[in-house]
């Protein structure tokens, strides 16, 4: 305000002001977690048009509505920031030369020439000088003589107690009635639910009826025959014997004395306030999963069915994560800048029906670290090219699962966790430090990827720059000629393309990282395709890739799934993807409930992996079905049973990267040179080029 010069009256409007542009910074608070204090309470990205386009008391011109048309009247003015409330979100209050602030959506700022010609400064001199003699300047109050500063100038000056509502060229002033308030007979203010009554909208557990205790919240208080709130209202709630309405959750209203409010109040809360609750009996109960698997070895019992799924995944996996941790002694607290965090365990069946038990890390419930978390894996295009060159060159193919992947890389952030049962019965309560990436944390995928990499980097390959998780180098087959060996890289999932893939990775990635023993061999399952080795008729043999599994599983789902419905079915007859006659932009048909809507949805992301996967027959019909996500109708839904109807029939597809040279018959290419034959005439020699993708 001293830099610009704006009177102290108006500190209240530079105030609200500031108090916009905090809420829409970031700053460097750790609580902060990198966003602005509006995004973070709101959850929305702030809009910071309405106060970056002014500064603080900036000269501005607005148009006059008043004025006939077309031409309406410039007015000269200055900006006091966002008016909140009045017209749209662009609107401004604006301090007029006779020192009323009015709310504006038609402000432009000052053009170059203006702010340099010696009429518009005059104007300007002018303006300051009927707002210094009103209003006083920044060092300066209001003069004495000035109408603001009269005793009665709220209630005589009826120029400035004179509300003016906001109107334009598009919206109408908004006129509101003045009612009066009501009084009683002693003209004192009847005001049923005052601010100040801290018992009004409380919720607490009473008796209702002589029943059992239910929730309920304060409504208001209790108005009596003759009009009059009951009772005398005080602070003390001893004193206090105001009669309150409560509505219960079954919108019943009962009448409760202040007293007996606040003594329920009081009992249902510790001393910090929060609400606790005597508890009638315990209606069930439950143990961790470790106990569980402890009692069943304990007892012998861990080979019963029951047991022996998880029994011994469970113990074999808690026995892993145990590197990860760093558990300290009795008592001792955890060093400063660690943060607390929690962790469950998940138990998962695999595609190949193989069982996993893994001790995950809620990073849901910590804070975003700092940096990018991007963790990117090998593209399916990229598997297919190794694929095709393996045949090409006459190399094998070898696949590798990493052991516990994420616990071999150490952990960018620094997490601790109060150890419980499954801990260990000695480490119970004790404190926990985290050093190694687990599955669950928000960074866990990064710091393993540039582990991974530094251990690529190590052994000579070097990153693809169309893939960054294709690694390759030069080497040498047996007879002396040269390729290059490769590696793909899908998270922990190792995909090696050389002569003598094994020794690569028990050898060299395996000096760096554990390998699943039973995984090293020729993949089966890749990226939820089947892969296996064939013999072409030409006695070539190559690789194929194919999605039968993935599709009969998917195809069995939907029938589980609709067969609940009752109404949907598989069409029986279905030799393409879509009906022929089907126009989907052209279905008026009835829109899906939410329900089949969210599933139209998922049915969708399923098809498109398995177009993927690589079943491009359905490629057309699934991204027309895509566009109508957001509005999906009966008929998009029948048409997208049809496709799985077709999948039913047509499952058995299988992708073969053919290593064959493609014959051509050059003769059935006409001879022309359209460089320099205008006609078309035959010149010229044949020529033709293969765009290899």
């Amino acid at each position: 305000m001293k830099e610009a010069n704006s009177p102290m009256p108006l500190w209240d409007y530079c105030l609200e002001r500031r108090a916009r542009i905090n809420n829409m910074t970031a700053r460097d608070r750790f609580n902060l977690h990198g966003q602005n204090p509006y995004t973070l309470v709101t959850g929305d990205t702030g809009d910071i048009s309405n106060l970056c386009q002014f500064g603080w008391y900036e000269w501005v011109y607005f148009r006059d509505q008043k004025n006939d048309f077309p031409v309406s009247k410039e007015i000269l003015g200055r900006v006091l920031g966002p008016a909140k409330g009045a017209g749209n979100e662009m609107a401004q209050w604006v301090l007029k030369a006779n020192g009323r602030v009015v709310p504006r959506r038609t402000v432009r700022s000052l053009t170059i020439a203006k702010l340099h010609s010696d009429t518009e400064k005059r104007r300007r001199e002018i303006f300051d000088g009927l707002i210094e003699r009103r209003w006083g300047t920044a060092m300066t109050p209001p003069p004495i003589d000035s109408p603001v500063r009269r005793k009665d100038y709220r209630r005589n000056d009826s120029d400035n107690d004179e509300w003016e509502p906001y109107q334009d060229g598009d919206e109408t002033p908004r006129e509101f009635s003045n009612v009066e308030e009501a009084v009683d007979a002693n003209g004192v203010l009847l005001d049923v639910a005052p601010a100040y009554d801290r018992i009004i909208n409380a919720e607490v557990q009473l008796q209702k009826d002589g029943g059992e205790m239910e929730t309920a919240r304060v409504v208001g208080r209790t108005i009596g025959d003759d009009g009059q709130t009951i009772g005398t209202y005080s602070d003390n709630p001893a004193m206090n014997t105001v009669v309150y309405d409560v509505e219960f959750g079954d919108g019943v209203i009962r009448e409760y004395s202040a007293n007996l409010i606040a003594q329920n109040m009081i009992a249902q809360c510790d001393d910090d306030g929060f609400s606790k609750s005597l508890m009638e009996g315990i209606v069930d109960y439950k143990k961790e999963e470790t106990a569980l698997t402890e009692f069943a070895v304990a007892r012998g019992i861990d080979d019963e069915p029951a047991f022996a799924w998880w029994v011994p995944l469970t113990l074999r996996r808690r026995n892993a994560i145990l590197v990860a941790f760093e558990i300290l002694g009795e008592g001792k607290k955890a060093p400063p800048g660690w943060t607390p965090a929690t962790g469950h365990l998940v138990f998962d069946v695999k595609m190949d029906f193989t069982r996993k038990a893994r001790w995950v890390l809620d990073g849901h419930k910590t804070a975003d670290p700092i940096g990018s978390t991007y963790a990117g894996v090998v593209s399916r295009e990229s598997v297919r090219i190794a694929f095709t060159y393996a045949a090409l060159n006459g190399v094998d193919i070898c696949a590798a699962d990493i052991r516990n992947a994420y616990l071999q890389a150490p952990s960018s952030q620094k997490h601790y966790v109060i150890c419980g049962i499954e801990f260990g019965l000695e480490n119970v309560g004790r404190v926990a430090l985290i050093h190694r990436a687990l599955y669950g944390g928000k960074s866990a995928g990064r710091d393993f990827r540039n582990h991974l990499r530094s251990g690529m980097l190590d052994l000579g390959f070097t990153s693809c720059l169309a893939d960054p998780d294709v690694w390759m180098r030069p080497a040498k087959k047996a007879d002396g000629s040269s390729y290059y060996e490769y590696i793909l890289l899908y998270t922990d999932d190792t995909l090696c393309v050389s002569e003598n893939p094994e020794r690569v990775l028990r050898e060299e990635i395996g000096k760096y990282f554990e390998l699943k023993e039973e995984s090293i061999g020729p993949p089966k399952i890749y990226l939820g395709g089947r892969v296996r080795k064939v013999e072409l008729e030409n006695g070539a043999r190559a690789w194929s890739f194919s999605s039968s599994q993935y599709v009969q599983a998917a195809v069995a789902n939907v029938e589980k799934y609709i067969k609940k419905l009752e109404r949907w079915d598989l069409p029986a007859k279905a030799d393409t993807p879509m009906r022929t006659s089907y126009r989907s932009e052209l279905d008026v048909s009835p829109e899906l409930d939410p329900t089949l809507a969210a599933y139209y949805m998922s049915l969708i992301g399923v098809l498109r992996w398995i177009v993927e996967l690589g079943r491009v027959d359905i490629c057309l019909e699934v991204s027309i079905l895509s566009s109508f996500m957001a509005m999906p109708r009966e008929g998009h839904f029948e048409q997208v049973l049809h496709i799985f109807a077709y999948l039913k029939k047509y499952h058995n597809a299988e992708m073969v990267f053919d290593p064959t040279v493609p014959f051509v018959d050059e003769a059935k290419f006409q001879e022309r040179d359209w460089a320099s034959s205008e006609f078309g005439h035959v010149q010229g020699d044949r020529e033709l080029a293969f765009l290899c993708i």
